[in-house]
Protein backbone atom coordinates (compact mmCIF):
# COMPACT_ATOMS: atom_id res chain seq x y z
CA UNK A 1 0.00 0.00 0.00
CA UNK A 2 0.87 3.58 -0.63
CA UNK A 3 2.71 5.11 2.55
CA UNK A 4 1.06 8.14 3.50
CA UNK A 5 2.22 11.79 3.28
CA UNK A 6 3.74 13.89 6.66
CA UNK A 7 0.84 16.19 5.83
CA UNK A 8 -2.04 12.92 5.83
CA UNK A 9 -0.50 11.56 8.89
CA UNK A 10 -1.25 14.72 10.71
CA UNK A 11 -4.97 14.51 9.48
CA UNK A 12 -5.63 10.85 10.31
CA UNK A 13 -3.88 11.53 13.55
CA UNK A 14 -6.21 14.25 14.79
CA UNK A 15 -9.13 12.22 13.13
CA UNK A 16 -8.55 9.00 14.71
CA UNK A 17 -8.12 10.81 18.26
CA UNK A 18 -11.43 12.80 17.77
CA UNK A 19 -13.47 9.78 16.82
CA UNK A 20 -11.78 7.67 19.37
CA UNK A 21 -12.48 9.81 22.47
CA UNK A 22 -16.32 10.17 21.05
CA UNK A 23 -17.01 6.42 20.76
CA UNK A 24 -14.82 6.14 24.36
CA UNK A 25 -16.63 8.62 25.68
CA UNK A 26 -20.21 7.15 24.87
CA UNK A 27 -19.59 3.81 26.42
CA UNK A 28 -17.62 4.92 29.50
CA UNK A 29 -20.29 7.59 30.46
CA UNK A 30 -18.68 10.90 29.75
CA UNK A 31 -21.64 11.45 27.81
CA UNK A 32 -25.50 9.43 28.85
CA UNK A 33 -25.61 6.34 28.08
CA UNK A 34 -28.48 4.42 26.33
CA UNK A 35 -28.37 1.50 24.06
CA UNK A 36 -29.33 -1.28 26.16
CA UNK A 37 -32.90 -0.78 26.74
CA UNK A 38 -35.49 -3.59 27.01
CA UNK A 39 -38.29 -2.56 24.73
CA UNK A 40 -40.92 -5.29 26.04
CA UNK A 41 -39.88 -4.92 29.54
CA UNK A 42 -42.73 -6.17 32.16
CA UNK A 43 -44.92 -3.31 33.61
CA UNK A 44 -48.66 -2.98 33.65
CA UNK A 45 -49.00 -0.30 30.99
CA UNK A 46 -46.29 -1.30 28.20
CA UNK A 47 -46.72 -3.60 25.54
CA UNK A 48 -44.70 -4.33 22.27
CA UNK A 49 -45.37 -5.92 19.12
CA UNK A 50 -42.65 -6.89 16.56
CA UNK A 51 -43.78 -5.70 13.32
CA UNK A 52 -41.84 -8.19 10.53
CA UNK A 53 -44.53 -9.10 7.87
CA UNK A 54 -45.45 -5.81 5.83
CA UNK A 55 -46.58 -5.16 1.93
CA UNK A 56 -44.76 -3.19 0.27
CA UNK A 57 -44.86 -1.27 -3.33
CA UNK A 58 -42.32 0.54 -5.22
CA UNK A 59 -42.94 4.57 -5.43
CA UNK A 60 -42.64 5.73 -8.92
CA UNK A 61 -43.37 9.24 -8.73
CA UNK A 62 -41.17 11.73 -9.57
CA UNK A 63 -38.45 12.95 -7.00
CA UNK A 64 -39.43 15.94 -4.89
CA UNK A 65 -42.96 15.64 -6.33
CA UNK A 66 -45.59 15.56 -3.73
CA UNK A 67 -46.38 12.24 -2.06
CA UNK A 68 -49.11 10.84 -2.81
CA UNK A 69 -50.34 7.45 -1.25
CA UNK A 70 -51.00 4.45 -3.12
CA UNK A 71 -54.13 3.92 -4.33
CA UNK A 72 -56.58 0.89 -3.96
CA UNK A 73 -55.03 -0.33 -7.22
CA UNK A 74 -51.70 -0.77 -6.02
CA UNK A 75 -49.80 -3.72 -6.50
CA UNK A 76 -48.89 -4.62 -3.13
CA UNK A 77 -46.48 -7.52 -2.38
CA UNK A 78 -45.86 -8.95 0.92
CA UNK A 79 -42.60 -9.30 2.70
CA UNK A 80 -41.11 -9.72 6.32
CA UNK A 81 -38.22 -7.23 7.09
CA UNK A 82 -35.36 -6.68 7.38
CA UNK A 83 -36.13 -5.59 3.91
CA UNK A 84 -34.15 -3.15 1.14
CA UNK A 85 -35.09 -2.29 -2.00
CA UNK A 86 -32.23 -4.05 -3.75
CA UNK A 87 -33.80 -7.48 -2.53
CA UNK A 88 -36.76 -6.38 -4.76
CA UNK A 89 -34.81 -5.69 -7.70
CA UNK A 90 -34.42 -2.39 -7.34
CA UNK A 91 -31.52 0.05 -7.64
CA UNK A 92 -30.22 1.30 -4.35
CA UNK A 93 -31.54 4.79 -5.11
CA UNK A 94 -35.37 3.92 -5.02
CA UNK A 95 -38.17 5.14 -3.13
CA UNK A 96 -41.47 2.32 -1.45
CA UNK A 97 -44.26 2.30 0.51
CA UNK A 98 -44.71 0.24 3.04
CA UNK A 99 -48.09 -0.90 4.62
CA UNK A 100 -49.05 -2.27 7.94
CA UNK A 101 -52.68 -3.02 9.07
CA UNK A 102 -53.38 -3.47 13.22
CA UNK A 103 -56.41 -3.25 14.96
CA UNK A 104 -57.30 -1.51 18.54
CA UNK A 105 -59.96 -1.67 21.12
CA UNK A 106 -62.34 0.49 22.15
CA UNK A 107 -60.67 0.45 25.41
CA UNK A 108 -57.54 2.13 24.12
CA UNK A 109 -58.86 5.68 23.74
CA UNK A 110 -56.78 6.40 26.71
CA UNK A 111 -53.59 4.95 25.55
CA UNK A 112 -50.46 5.78 23.52
CA UNK A 113 -48.91 3.89 20.50
CA UNK A 114 -45.66 4.45 19.09
CA UNK A 115 -43.84 3.07 16.19
CA UNK A 116 -40.37 2.58 16.60
CA UNK A 117 -38.00 2.28 13.72
CA UNK A 118 -34.38 0.91 14.50
CA UNK A 119 -33.33 1.72 10.71
CA UNK A 120 -35.18 3.08 7.32
CA UNK A 121 -32.71 4.17 4.91
CA UNK A 122 -32.92 7.31 4.43
CA UNK A 123 -35.64 9.28 4.80
CA UNK A 124 -39.46 7.90 5.99
CA UNK A 125 -42.28 9.65 6.30
CA UNK A 126 -45.10 8.19 8.64
CA UNK A 127 -48.97 8.60 8.01
CA UNK A 128 -51.70 7.27 10.24
CA UNK A 129 -55.11 6.16 8.11
CA UNK A 130 -53.41 8.84 5.42
CA UNK A 131 -52.80 11.47 8.45
CA UNK A 132 -48.77 12.51 8.04
CA UNK A 133 -47.66 11.88 11.58
CA UNK A 134 -44.16 13.04 10.76
CA UNK A 135 -40.55 12.74 9.24
CA UNK A 136 -37.45 11.21 10.21
CA UNK A 137 -33.96 12.06 8.08
CA UNK A 138 -30.95 9.80 8.30
CA UNK A 139 -30.84 6.26 7.36
CA UNK A 140 -28.59 4.71 10.46
CA UNK A 141 -30.53 6.36 13.42
CA UNK A 142 -33.53 4.74 15.21
CA UNK A 143 -36.90 7.11 15.09
CA UNK A 144 -40.06 6.79 17.48
CA UNK A 145 -43.62 8.20 15.50
CA UNK A 146 -46.56 9.19 17.83
CA UNK A 147 -49.37 7.10 16.14
CA UNK A 148 -52.05 8.24 18.68
CA UNK A 149 -53.44 11.63 17.06
CA UNK A 150 -54.40 9.89 13.88
CA UNK A 151 -55.94 6.18 14.88
CA UNK A 152 -59.75 5.14 14.93
CA UNK A 153 -59.81 3.11 18.21
CA UNK A 154 -62.08 0.30 17.92
CA UNK A 155 -61.33 -0.58 14.84
CA UNK A 156 -58.84 -1.34 11.85
CA UNK A 157 -56.24 1.14 11.64
CA UNK A 158 -53.41 1.46 8.32
CA UNK A 159 -50.21 3.02 9.04
CA UNK A 160 -47.88 3.77 5.55
CA UNK A 161 -44.50 4.56 5.33
CA UNK A 162 -43.18 6.35 2.72
CA UNK A 163 -39.18 5.91 2.64
CA UNK A 164 -36.72 7.48 0.03
CA UNK A 165 -33.46 6.75 -0.74
CA UNK A 166 -33.45 9.32 -3.84
CA UNK A 167 -30.15 11.44 -4.52
CA UNK A 168 -31.82 14.57 -3.78
CA UNK A 169 -34.51 13.78 -1.80
CA UNK A 170 -32.12 12.40 0.74
CA UNK A 171 -29.35 15.00 1.06
CA UNK A 172 -27.64 16.36 3.45
CA UNK A 173 -28.68 13.23 6.06
CA UNK A 174 -25.41 11.70 5.82
CA UNK A 175 -26.62 8.94 3.92
CA UNK A 176 -24.98 8.99 0.85
CA UNK A 177 -21.14 8.76 0.20
CA UNK A 178 -18.51 6.88 -1.76
CA UNK A 179 -16.99 4.79 0.93
CA UNK A 180 -20.23 2.99 1.30
CA UNK A 181 -23.72 2.01 0.02
CA UNK A 182 -26.61 2.63 2.19
CA UNK A 183 -29.45 0.59 0.45
CA UNK A 184 -32.30 2.15 0.74
CA UNK A 185 -35.54 0.72 2.53
CA UNK A 186 -36.86 -0.56 5.62
CA UNK A 187 -33.51 -2.49 6.43
CA UNK A 188 -33.74 -2.49 10.31
CA UNK A 189 -36.64 -3.79 12.93
CA UNK A 190 -39.62 -2.13 13.57
CA UNK A 191 -42.35 -2.35 16.23
CA UNK A 192 -45.50 -0.95 18.07
CA UNK A 193 -45.32 0.04 21.35
CA UNK A 194 -48.78 0.90 22.95
CA UNK A 195 -48.39 2.78 26.73
CA UNK A 196 -50.56 4.00 29.08
CA UNK A 197 -51.22 7.72 28.81
CA UNK A 198 -48.41 8.57 31.60
CA UNK A 199 -45.35 6.68 30.31
CA UNK A 200 -41.78 6.96 29.67
CA UNK A 201 -40.98 9.03 26.50
CA UNK A 202 -38.89 8.10 23.90
CA UNK A 203 -36.53 10.91 24.17
CA UNK A 204 -34.39 11.14 20.76
CA UNK A 205 -35.11 8.10 19.28
CA UNK A 206 -34.08 6.53 22.34
CA UNK A 207 -36.12 4.29 25.20
CA UNK A 208 -36.35 7.63 27.31
CA UNK A 209 -34.34 6.57 29.93
CA UNK A 210 -30.34 7.61 30.45
CA UNK A 211 -27.77 6.42 32.74
CA UNK A 212 -24.37 8.30 33.78
CA UNK A 213 -21.79 6.89 36.21
CA UNK A 214 -19.93 10.02 37.54
CA UNK A 215 -17.12 10.43 39.91
CA UNK A 216 -15.69 7.13 39.58
CA UNK A 217 -12.84 5.52 41.54
CA UNK A 218 -12.04 2.35 43.06
CA UNK A 219 -14.02 2.87 46.14
CA UNK A 220 -17.21 4.60 45.20
CA UNK A 221 -18.94 5.80 42.05
CA UNK A 222 -22.34 8.18 41.39
CA UNK A 223 -24.81 7.17 38.86
CA UNK A 224 -27.02 9.41 37.58
CA UNK A 225 -30.31 8.26 35.96
CA UNK A 226 -32.51 10.44 33.51
CA UNK A 227 -36.07 9.26 32.38
CA UNK A 228 -38.39 11.33 30.44
CA UNK A 229 -41.76 11.11 31.61
CA UNK A 230 -44.76 12.61 29.90
CA UNK A 231 -47.79 12.72 31.18
CA UNK A 232 -50.86 12.78 28.10
CA UNK A 233 -53.88 12.89 29.91
CA UNK A 234 -56.05 15.90 30.17
CA UNK A 235 -55.62 16.49 34.00
CA UNK A 236 -52.24 16.96 36.21
CA UNK A 237 -51.00 13.05 37.70
CA UNK A 238 -48.52 13.14 40.55
CA UNK A 239 -45.80 10.39 39.81
CA UNK A 240 -43.00 8.38 41.55
CA UNK A 241 -39.77 7.97 39.21
CA UNK A 242 -38.02 5.19 40.92
CA UNK A 243 -35.32 3.27 39.85
CA UNK A 244 -33.55 0.22 41.48
CA UNK A 245 -29.96 -0.78 40.96
CA UNK A 246 -28.46 -3.93 40.39
CA UNK A 247 -24.73 -5.29 39.88
CA UNK A 248 -23.38 -7.59 37.85
CA UNK A 249 -23.29 -10.32 39.75
CA UNK A 250 -27.26 -10.00 40.64
CA UNK A 251 -27.01 -8.05 44.25
CA UNK A 252 -29.29 -5.13 44.25
CA UNK A 253 -27.42 -2.33 45.45
CA UNK A 254 -29.46 0.84 45.70
CA UNK A 255 -32.83 2.52 45.04
CA UNK A 256 -33.43 6.19 43.59
CA UNK A 257 -36.99 7.78 43.86
CA UNK A 258 -38.22 11.13 42.77
CA UNK A 259 -41.44 12.29 42.65
CA UNK A 260 -42.70 15.31 40.39
CA UNK A 261 -46.51 16.77 39.34
CA UNK A 262 -47.02 16.33 36.08
CA UNK A 263 -49.39 18.92 33.88
CA UNK A 264 -51.77 17.53 31.38
CA UNK A 265 -49.47 17.01 28.06
CA UNK A 266 -46.01 17.67 29.79
CA UNK A 267 -43.31 15.91 29.28
CA UNK A 268 -40.07 16.11 31.92
CA UNK A 269 -36.70 14.79 32.49
CA UNK A 270 -36.54 13.41 36.00
CA UNK A 271 -33.01 12.76 37.39
CA UNK A 272 -32.10 11.06 40.38
CA UNK A 273 -28.02 9.88 41.72
CA UNK A 274 -27.06 7.28 43.94
CA UNK A 275 -23.86 6.53 45.42
CA UNK A 276 -22.38 2.96 44.47
CA UNK A 277 -19.97 1.62 46.67
CA UNK A 278 -17.02 -0.38 45.68
CA UNK A 279 -18.48 -0.38 41.99
CA UNK A 280 -17.52 -3.61 39.61
CA UNK A 281 -15.48 -1.87 36.53
CA UNK A 282 -16.32 -2.66 33.21
CA UNK A 283 -12.91 -3.85 31.46
CA UNK A 284 -11.92 -5.29 27.99
CA UNK A 285 -13.70 -8.93 27.32
CA UNK A 286 -14.85 -8.69 31.07
CA UNK A 287 -17.81 -6.85 30.18
CA UNK A 288 -19.78 -6.35 33.66
CA UNK A 289 -22.63 -4.30 33.48
CA UNK A 290 -25.07 -2.94 36.01
CA UNK A 291 -28.77 -3.23 35.52
CA UNK A 292 -31.09 0.07 35.78
CA UNK A 293 -35.34 -1.24 36.23
CA UNK A 294 -36.72 2.52 36.09
CA UNK A 295 -40.11 2.82 36.93
CA UNK A 296 -43.02 4.83 36.95
CA UNK A 297 -45.59 4.78 39.64
CA UNK A 298 -49.24 6.54 40.03
CA UNK A 299 -49.80 5.34 44.00
CA UNK A 300 -48.94 2.05 44.29
CA UNK A 301 -49.42 1.17 40.97
CA UNK A 302 -46.58 0.93 37.68
CA UNK A 303 -48.04 2.51 35.01
CA UNK A 304 -44.86 2.04 33.07
CA UNK A 305 -41.34 0.05 33.01
CA UNK A 306 -37.71 0.11 31.16
CA UNK A 307 -34.52 -1.86 32.27
CA UNK A 308 -31.47 -0.03 30.97
CA UNK A 309 -27.49 -1.23 31.39
CA UNK A 310 -24.31 -0.07 31.92
CA UNK A 311 -20.91 -0.12 32.54
CA UNK A 312 -18.88 1.77 35.10
CA UNK A 313 -14.77 2.81 33.52
CA UNK A 314 -12.94 5.63 33.36
CA UNK A 315 -11.01 6.92 30.59
CA UNK A 316 -8.48 9.15 29.68
CA UNK A 317 -5.65 10.18 27.04
CA UNK A 318 -2.29 10.43 28.60
CA UNK A 319 0.92 11.34 26.50
CA UNK A 320 -0.51 10.20 23.32
CA UNK A 321 -1.92 6.61 25.27
CA UNK A 322 -5.42 5.79 25.39
CA UNK A 323 -6.44 5.16 29.47
CA UNK A 324 -8.97 2.38 30.25
CA UNK A 325 -9.57 2.41 34.05
CA UNK A 326 -6.11 3.69 34.70
CA UNK A 327 -4.00 1.21 32.22
CA UNK A 328 -2.79 1.60 29.28
CA UNK A 329 -4.45 -0.13 26.28
CA UNK A 330 -3.04 -0.85 22.45
CA UNK A 331 -6.40 -0.49 20.45
CA UNK A 332 -6.45 -4.00 18.44
CA UNK A 333 -9.57 -4.11 16.56
CA UNK A 334 -11.29 -4.58 12.98
CA UNK A 335 -13.49 -2.16 10.98
CA UNK A 336 -17.06 -3.61 10.43
CA UNK A 337 -20.03 -2.39 8.29
CA UNK A 338 -23.45 -3.26 8.79
CA UNK A 339 -23.63 -4.73 5.57
CA UNK A 340 -23.95 -8.36 3.78
CA UNK A 341 -22.75 -9.13 0.59
CA UNK A 342 -26.23 -11.30 -0.13
CA UNK A 343 -28.68 -9.30 1.92
CA UNK A 344 -26.88 -5.84 1.65
CA UNK A 345 -28.25 -3.66 4.52
CA UNK A 346 -30.64 -5.96 5.85
CA UNK A 347 -28.73 -8.28 8.26
CA UNK A 348 -30.89 -10.29 10.31
CA UNK A 349 -29.93 -10.39 14.75
CA UNK A 350 -28.49 -14.10 14.27
CA UNK A 351 -25.94 -12.67 11.39
CA UNK A 352 -24.48 -9.88 13.74
CA UNK A 353 -24.09 -12.49 16.13
CA UNK A 354 -22.28 -14.78 13.99
CA UNK A 355 -20.10 -11.76 13.00
CA UNK A 356 -19.22 -10.39 16.58
CA UNK A 357 -18.59 -13.97 17.30
CA UNK A 358 -15.25 -14.26 14.44
CA UNK A 359 -14.31 -10.93 15.21
CA UNK A 360 -14.23 -12.56 19.34
CA UNK A 361 -12.22 -15.44 17.52
CA UNK A 362 -9.69 -13.43 16.03
CA UNK A 363 -8.89 -11.63 20.10
CA UNK A 364 -10.03 -7.59 19.18
CA UNK A 365 -10.43 -5.44 21.73
CA UNK A 366 -12.34 -2.94 19.69
CA UNK A 367 -14.43 -2.89 16.90
CA UNK A 368 -14.88 0.34 14.60
CA UNK A 369 -18.64 0.73 13.35
CA UNK A 370 -17.84 2.39 10.13
CA UNK A 371 -18.99 4.70 8.61
CA UNK A 372 -22.11 5.52 10.46
CA UNK A 373 -24.33 4.62 13.35
CA UNK A 374 -25.03 0.78 13.71
CA UNK A 375 -27.82 -1.11 15.22
CA UNK A 376 -28.17 -0.22 18.72
CA UNK A 377 -28.18 -4.43 19.05
CA UNK A 378 -24.60 -4.68 18.00
CA UNK A 379 -23.83 -2.03 20.61
CA UNK A 380 -25.22 -4.09 23.29
CA UNK A 381 -23.22 -7.37 21.99
CA UNK A 382 -19.81 -4.97 22.07
CA UNK A 383 -20.50 -4.23 26.24
CA UNK A 384 -21.94 -7.57 26.46
CA UNK A 385 -18.19 -8.76 25.49
CA UNK A 386 -16.07 -5.88 26.61
CA UNK A 387 -15.22 -4.73 23.28
CA UNK A 388 -14.49 -0.74 22.94
CA UNK A 389 -16.41 1.05 20.10
CA UNK A 390 -15.59 3.56 18.10
CA UNK A 391 -18.74 4.98 16.49
CA UNK A 392 -19.42 7.44 13.47
CA UNK A 393 -21.53 9.22 12.12
CA UNK A 394 -20.91 9.42 8.23
CA UNK A 395 -19.58 12.91 7.78
CA UNK A 396 -15.92 11.16 6.98
CA UNK A 397 -17.19 9.92 3.94
CA UNK A 398 -18.55 13.08 2.89
CA UNK A 399 -15.26 15.36 3.73
CA UNK A 400 -13.13 12.70 1.23
CA UNK A 401 -15.67 12.57 -1.52
CA UNK A 402 -13.90 14.54 -4.17
CA UNK A 403 -17.20 14.62 -6.62
CA UNK A 404 -20.41 16.12 -6.97
CA UNK A 405 -20.98 15.36 -3.23
CA UNK A 406 -18.15 17.34 -1.95
CA UNK A 407 -19.57 20.12 -2.95
CA UNK A 408 -23.01 20.56 -1.74
CA UNK A 409 -22.94 17.88 1.88
CA UNK A 410 -19.24 18.33 3.01
CA UNK A 411 -20.42 20.75 5.89
CA UNK A 412 -22.07 20.33 8.90
CA UNK A 413 -26.25 21.07 8.78
CA UNK A 414 -28.93 20.60 10.77
CA UNK A 415 -30.25 17.10 10.28
CA UNK A 416 -26.84 15.90 10.50
CA UNK A 417 -26.38 17.36 13.89
CA UNK A 418 -29.88 15.78 14.75
CA UNK A 419 -27.89 12.40 13.76
CA UNK A 420 -25.21 13.11 16.39
CA UNK A 421 -27.07 13.89 19.02
CA UNK A 422 -29.39 10.62 18.24
CA UNK A 423 -26.74 8.60 17.97
CA UNK A 424 -24.61 9.68 21.47
CA UNK A 425 -28.50 9.46 22.91
CA UNK A 426 -29.63 6.40 21.55
CA UNK A 427 -26.50 4.24 22.05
Amino acid sequence: PRIPTDQERQIMKKSLASNFIMCAAILCGLMPQQGHGMLNDTSQGRSITGLTKWQFVQDTSKEHSDIALPGTSAAWTDLEIPHCFRLSGLPEQSAGFYRQVFTTDSEDANKCFYLFLEGAGAVVDVFANGKHVGQHKGAYTACWFDLTPGLKFGGENEVVLRVTNRDQEAANCLSQSNLFYTNGGLYRPAWLVKTLGVHIFPDTGSTGVYLTPKNISKSSADLEVTAHVRNSMKGKVDVAVRSTITDPNGKQVGVIEEKASLQAGETRAITGRKTIANPVLWDLHDGKLYSVRTEVLIGDRVADAITERTGIRTIAMKDGHFMLNGQKVLVRGVCKHHQDEHVWNAMTSDQLKWEMNGMLDLGVNTVRFAHYPHRRFEYHLADEHGLLVWAENGLAGHRWDKGERAKRESKPTEAGEQINLEMVRQN
